[in-house]
């Protein structure tokens, strides 16, 4: 996995867990979604807004993996190395930045 498939992954959570969130009917949030008796006009808009909370959220991440943004109160670069040991991203490359801007922002 390189750079751009580790963000492509993030991307792809993001879309499932929006589905689960906004058409599953066994996730916690699902349930309470269902609950409000929402129109269709209503759903749309929070569909719209879990969205833009869920791009916020995992963007965020990428940054703060990639150091340009802090995660928490430290902001340092991360290497990302897989299971068998081949490394994904190096510590101040700022190889996730680009893909994560254009999967998220763009």
């Amino acid at each position: 996995m390189n750079a751009q498939e580790f963000v492509d992954a993030f991307k792809y959570e993001k879309e499932l867990i929006l589905a689960a969130y906004v058409g599953g009917d066994d996730s916690e949030v699902s349930i309470h979604i269902k609950a409000l008796g929402l129109s269709q006009e209503k759903k749309a808009e929070l569909n719209q807004i879990l969205s833009l909370c869920l791009t916020d959220a995992f963007y965020s991440i990428l940054m703060g993996l990639d150091g340009a943004a802090s995660l928490g109160t430290v902001q340092q670069a991360y290497t990302i190395i897989d299971e068998k040991g081949v490394v994904i991203t190096r510590a101040g490359d700022g190889s996730l930045e680009g893909p994560a801007f254009s999967a998220f922002r763009a």
